[in-house]
């Protein structure tokens, strides 16, 4: 008999602060979107359209259970990046980016899928419940969605999308199929990956160039006997300034790579940002934030101490949810710290089944039970991790796809300022988060 497979996720992630890839231009950058350019055909039938919702209002990002949700899912963030580096063991002395918030969407939609035991140790993977993950998902999916404009111009913008394709014999359920519309806003695409795999290939890979505005040439060559496959993308883009002017980049430094040699650069002088860096035993934080409130944190060790040493899944969680102290209201004093870091570029290429398999996760790639969307007998062939980071003068740019082959104020009375530097100048940790404070890539930069 032949082998049916379900071929799950594989994810691609990028960030890149480019002017070669971002107009940061807003007097030339207009309204025009690289989407849309993907169209349906005759081997790929789009089944369902998606109900119709917009951002999430304040009083449901701050409704107890979403943010209890929240708190679970920067833990998961934390985690999963921390595990990465523990399951390969390679990647450290590299500079690394993954990105938790797509790696959790193709997941939590193949867990959707699943059932009994299959289903179990997946939710487990994510270190939530199922009713949670299935309540606020499309909460979440809903705060990760949004534009950017200034004068009429668009600036910004982070959006994410979650679809299914399976083949066009496999007999699907009403009920799971729902869940994922409902949940996910997942777009179900009948595809006839049996007599045609190659045409869906393309499509597949036509429909990631589109969602990712470009950023990601996918290279996917399905075969007959691929029957299911979930696809998270996630895109992102912002610039440092308000009306696109790149941050100075001036800053003479040593900067101490992992290995212990250093380098001189020139480094960029962020924006004063209001508060002082965060301190810990081992490490400080703090963070660069662009024009419309995605944020940068750095996560950068203490003297005596390596990066591999401080950035595990407690302190960069530490980081997240760190308080910044913005002033001294007994003596009047407002702090005001700048943050100076390198130009970096970051990426991995990795295949996460070892990393799932270290999480728990078993019957997925063995025995899987995908009763909940399908009673066809299924199972992951392969889970597949990139991601690429750039950071440069003018902005913020990322994509990532998952596949599963799945803020000034004024103050009253005589205040004293007080100005200070936050040199990142030695390997570090990061995360990048949404205006929602979403984690949504992390990583190490060992060297520049």
């Amino acid at each position: 008999m032949k082998k049916k497979y379900l071929i799950l996720p594989t994810l691609l992630g990028l960030i890149s602060f480019s002017s070669c890839t971002i107009n940061f231009n807003t007097s030339n950058s207009g309204n025009n979107e690289y989407s849309n350019t993907f169209k349906p055909t005759n081997e790929v039938v789009l089944l369902k359209e998606l109900p119709n919702f917009s951002k999430p209002t304040q009083t449901e990002l701050k409704e107890v259970g979403f943010t209890n949700f929240i708190d679970h899912f920067n833990y998961f963030s934390s985690s999963i990046t921390e595990d990465y580096f523990n399951t390969y063991n390679g990647e450290r002395g590299r500079n690394v980016s993954i990105s938790p918030l797509s790696i959790y969407f193709a997941i939590a939609q193949a867990a959707s899928c699943a059932a009994n035991n299959t289903q179990t140790e997946l939710f487990n993977s994510l270190e939530m419940s199922k009713d949670e993950v299935e309540t606020y998902s499309s909460v979440l999916y809903r705060s990760c969605k949004e534009k950017y404009e200034l004068d009429g111009q668009l600036v910004g913008m982070q959006d994410i999308n979650n679809s299914l394709w399976f083949d066009q014999t496999v007999e699907l359920k009403e009920e799971g199929l729902n869940r994922l519309v409902n949940s996910y806003f997942c777009e179900p695409y009948s595809a006839d990956f049996l007599n045609h795999p190659v045409e869906v290939s393309k499509k597949f890979n036509q429909y990631l160039d589109d969602k990712t505005r470009g950023l990601i040439k996918p290279d996917f060559n399905f075969d007959n006997s691929t029957r299911l496959v979930i696809a998270n993308t996630l895109y992102m883009k912002d610039i440092w300034n308000e009306f696109g002017y790149g941050l100075s980049k001036n800053y003479k430094a040593t900067f101490a790579n992992y290995d212990g040699s250093t380098k001189v650069d020139t480094l960029m002088v962020g924006k004063y940002e209001q508060g002082l860096p965060y301190e810990d035993e081992t490490f400080t934080s703090f963070y660069a934030e662009t024009t419309n409130g995605f944020k940068l944190r750095f996560i950068v060790p203490k003297d005596n101490f390596t990066v591999d040493e401080i950035f595990t899944k407690e302190n960069i969680f530490k980081a997240h949810n760190a308080s910044y102290v913005k002033e001294d209201v007994e003596t009047n004093t407002i702090y005001l710290t700048r943050p100076i870091f390198p130009e970096f570029e970051v990426g991995c290429d990795q295949e996460l089944i070892p990393l799932f398999k270290e999480r728990g996760v078993h019957d997925f790639f063995y025995n899987s039970d995908f009763s909940n969307i399908t009673d066809e007998r299924l199972y992951c062939s392969n889970i597949k991790h990139i991601s690429k980071l750039k950071v440069l003068e003018k902005g913020i740019e990322g994509a990532a796809v998952t596949v599963i082959v799945k803020a000034t104020s004024s103050y009253p009375g005589d205040y004293t300022f007080v100005y200070k530097d936050y040199v990142v100048d030695k390997a570090f940790g990061f995360e990048l988060s949404n205006p929602n404070d979403i984690p949504l890539f992390t990583g190490i930069l060992s060297y520049i």
